[in-house]
């Protein structure tokens, strides 16, 4: 009996054993088999989709059956501006592997590609619309910004010159002689050399990142005019070609606080670049304080208001009128100058939805593209405005990147902008106001607001009249 219970025990226990093994078995090639479906997924997941031929150069061959006036309203230059430029980028932009480029997606995108996409964007068309040049719209930015910083490293568009000889400055001059002797028959108000303003570029409200990578509050970049901004510091001469460019405060900066914590007061003012010539810079009412005879402002009401309370107050607040009206005819082309660069230049119609730096980059490299039409405009015309190399003039240029120039840095397509923006404190304001030259046998005269007159412009108030000009108010019959 003790053998039969042995021989039951032995085999449960092979039962038992069996059982143990085939589990065992199973859970090994279950195991097996979820590894196998994982891999054979892994693998799945890195087979590529297959490439996507794209015909890149059917919109080269469109756009090269267009007509002149067509390729202009697409991209605001014209097509010999455009070849001259194509040429110009080629020294600066690296060379792309063609064959590469086409064993991927059948052709490459081609520096003349990327000009009309960067053009189209500039002109005012949405990134979407690039779909038409057969590029992924994920990557229309990429290329955007890198045509930015080639432009403005391309050797064409390096034509924002401050003039500095002395044929320069009478090449500038002349500028405005010419005109004003084609107006009036004589030179009315001369010695002129630029004349400038402030402009306010629009922008999109920075993001948080944005702002403390700068260290400003979001506050700063309020503008009087109830949106988010940049603040432009130009000038331009008679042919609105721009001639300095400085863009580098937020937007609740206004005119008269920008130029005078500009590039172009310090030399001006403090190192006195143009002291030994004859010339002066044509501003509006907003840059009275500086008060010498290289900035001329026109009269302000309270002004004219002091004058006509004086014997023969009248006649005096007529030259008073003659010599604003005469200035207000010259300070206007600057505001002619921004109102074509706004207009030729679509992206500006609406807030810039980029970052700081890369909204400044913009603003310098449409400056730029605006003179190269510009001198196409007076080279059709027969009129030379081109300055001397060398000393002839000084670079205004971006701030951050590879190499120093006389306002800043230029961003190079290596390296990300680096934008040098701040605030000038309350304490600077003042001492420049304090500081402002003038003369000390200089009298101050009874019709005169707190500061004291700019001898030069009673000097060409009395000279306009003089030559008979008289100012005769408009009334309605």
């Amino acid at each position: 009996m003790n053998s039969e219970s042995d021989a039951g025990s032995d085999s449960d226990d092979d039962d038992y054993q069996s059982a143990t093994s085939t589990d065992s078995n199973f859970f090994l090639i279950t195991v097996a088999y979820l590894k196998l479906r994982n891999k054979r997924r892994k693998t799945e997941d890195k087979i590529r989709a297959r490439n996507i031929i794209r015909d890149r150069e059917h919109a080269s061959r469109c756009i090269s059956a267009w007509p002149d006036a067509m390729f202009y309203r697409q991209f605001r230059i014209h097509r010999p501006q455009f070849i001259l430029l194509r040429e110009s980028l080629k020294a600066v932009m690296p060379p792309v592997n063609e064959s590469m480029a086409k064993k991927s997606s059948g052709s490459m995108i081609s520096l003349e590609i990327r000009m009309f996409i960067t053009l189209r964007i500039l002109a005012g068309a949405a990134y979407l619309d690039m779909i038409w040049y057969c590029v992924c719209v994920d990557l229309i930015n990429k290329y955007f910004f890198q045509m930015l910083k080639a432009m403005n490293k391309c050797s064409l568009l390096d034509n924002i010159k401050l003039p500095r000889t002395a044929s320069d400055i009478a090449l500038c001059k002349k500028g405005w002689t010419d005109i004003s002797i084609r107006k009036f028959g004589e030179d009315i108000i001369p010695e002129l050399f630029l004349t400038g303003d402030g402009l306010v570029i629009k922008i999109q409200a920075p993001t948080k990142k944005n702002l403390t990578e700068l260290g400003l509050p979001l506050s700063n970049f309020r503008n009087r005019k109830n949106c988010f901004g940049l603040i432009v510091s130009g000038f331009c001469d008679a042919y609105t070609r721009i001639r300095v460019w400085e863009c580098k405060w937020p937007g609740s900066t206004n005119d008269i606080v920008a130029y005078k914590t500009s590039n172009l007061y310090n030399l001006v003012v403090t190192q006195k670049i143009y002291d030994d010539y004859d010339l002066h810079f044509n501003l509006d009412e907003a840059y009275s304080s500086i008060n010498d005879d290289k900035h001329l402002t026109p009269y302000s009401g309270h002004q004219l208001a002091a004058a006509r309370v004086l014997p023969n107050g009248e006649l005096e607040a007529n030259k008073m009128l003659c010599y604003n009206n005469r200035h207000s005819g010259q300070r206007i082309t600057i505001e002619r100058c921004f109102g074509q660069y706004h207009r030729r230049f679509g992206i500006f119609w609406r807030p810039l939805a980029y970052k700081v730096n890369i909204c400044i980059l913009i603003t310098f490299v449409c400056a730029k593209l605006h003179n190269l039409c510009v001198d196409a405009w007076l080279a059709s015309r027969g009129i030379d405005t081109n300055m001397e190399t060398g000393e002839g003039g000084d670079e205004v240029v971006v701030p951050g990147g590879e190499h120093e120039g006389m306002f800043g840095i230029v961003g190079g397509a290596e390296q990300p902008l680096q934008l040098d923006i701040q605030l000038p404190d309350d304490k600077s304001i003042k001492e420049n106001n304090n500081n402002d030259p003038i003369s000390d046998d200089e009298e101050p005269s009874p019709r005169a607001s707190p500061r004291r007159l700019q001898p030069k412009r009673e000097r060409l108030k009395d000279r306009l009249f003089s030559l008979g000009y008289f100012y005769e108010r408009k009334t309605d019959n």
